[in-house]
């Protein structure tokens, strides 16, 4: 038994592909190659873009609240249930767009393609 674990780790070691070259983890920016003023005006949005997700996370919590008694009073309010969902798009949309716009600002050209791929990982859920 240890010979057939001792023949696996050996075949996994020589057939594992070494290249870590394409692989992409959920919102990094290392395969960007930012210079190095880039990389201090990343940080400072990202900082930001961070804290308004927070807030963004909190209104969301209050708001869910609200819908949550809207459905529980006696008279459902189906108006007020989308003028809520209507504010939560709109606020997220508005953060999510601030936050583009920095970046847009800020890459190059080619930066700009490579960030394009992979956009909608910074969609607020």
């Amino acid at each position: 038994m240890r010979f057939l674990l001792v023949i696996l780790f050996v075949a996994t070691a020589i057939f594992a592909d070494g290249n870590d070259e394409h692989h992409y983890y959920k919102k990094d920016l290392t395969s960007f190659a930012l210079n190095a003023n880039q990389k201090v005006t990343m940080r400072e949005i990202l900082q930001e873009y961070r804290v308004e997700i927070r807030e963004y996370k909190q209104y969301e919590r209050s708001l869910q609240k609200q819908k949550r008694d809207i459905f529980l009073s006696s008279r459902f309010d189906a108006s007020k249930i989308s003028t809520i969902n209507q504010q939560l798009t709109t606020k997220a949309s508005s953060i999510e767009g601030s936050f583009l716009s920095k970046i847009h600002k800020l890459l190059t050209v080619e930066q700009k393609k490579k960030f394009a791929n992979y956009i909608d990982e910074w969609e607020i859920e």
